[in-house]
């Protein structure tokens, strides 16, 4: 069977969420430009930040478990916390559901089918709470940098500032899109990868994962869009707790779709 690649798990993200973080940015943007509304528009921008990382990484940190799980591992679930048991969880697979859902429900529907997850959960919202607002600062750095660089070379061409500002505007949307693409993609695939990497950790599963294999899509003669980075690391094999993975771990790149394959200690 054809291993599930993080690309597979986070396109459930990307393809619900993406869009919502374009817009956010746009609005930002376009606060920076009539300089008004700019805390509210960062502080919305900071929590979807917060609510895709937390979700990611337990996304990441399921991922692990559903393979220790294949491979035999006995994994003695946490006491769920009482607003997950009360749920019962939203019922049907993730693929169907996360792009539809709020961030907080699918990660309630995770730990249901996943309890063992459960005592971590309150400590990754805080990690990606914290994380939220600087995500979100580094995204404002950028917007401003470019709504200054935009006027100046628009005055510089003998624009005025309202009709450099109306520009601005105008070309917002393909800005923030793009710009969301790669930034949306990023964090996400991090937050995965670290929570994978944190999972890998649990005495249950180290008994039964031994290594982990990078993968990238279509190997090393990759699919016409697998960057020369992804395909000389693939087949790359190490323990979970090894240095290598300092180097060679997902994303290595932006816009990155290789993935770590778990390997049991037989394979």
């Amino acid at each position: 069977m054809t291993p599930r690649q993080p690309s597979d798990d986070l396109e459930m993200l990307f393809r619900g969420r993406a869009s919502e973080f374009a817009h956010l940015l746009q609005r930002l943007l376009i606060a920076r430009t009539e300089n008004r509304g700019v805390r509210v528009a960062l502080d919305d921008l900071a929590d979807l930040f917060t609510a895709t990382g937390a979700l990611a990484d337990v996304m990441g940190r399921a991922r692990v478990l559903a393979a220790a799980k294949a491979m035999g591992a006995k994994i003695e679930p946490e006491e769920l916390p009482s607003p997950v048991r009360a749920s019962g969880g939203i019922g049907a697979s993730p693929t169907d559901l996360l792009p539809n859902v709020p961030a907080l429900d699918a990660i309630q529907d995770i730990i249901t089918r996943h309890p063992e997850i459960a005592h971590s959960v309150a400590e990754i919202q805080d990690v990606y709470a914290r994380h939220g607002f600087a995500l979100a600062r580094s995204a404002d750095e950028t917007i401003t940098a470019h709504v200054q660089d935009a006027i100046a070379r628009g005055m510089a061409n003998g624009r005025t500032r309202a009709e450099t500002i109306a520009d601005i505007q105008a070309a917002s949307p393909d800005f923030s899109t793009a710009y969301a693409d790669t930034v949306y993609r990023n964090n996400a695939n991090t937050a995965y990868t670290t929570g994978q990497f944190d999972q890998l950790k649990d005495p249950d599963v180290k008994r039964v994962i031994g290594a982990l294999r990078f993968t990238a899509i279509g190997g090393r003669a990759g699919d016409g869009r697998t960057t020369l980075t992804c395909r000389s690391f693939d087949g790359t094999i190490a323990p979970p707790d090894h240095a290598v993975w300092n180097l060679r771990s997902t994303p290595a790149h932006h816009g990155c779709r290789s993935g770590l394959d778990m390997l049991s200690w037989e394979d």
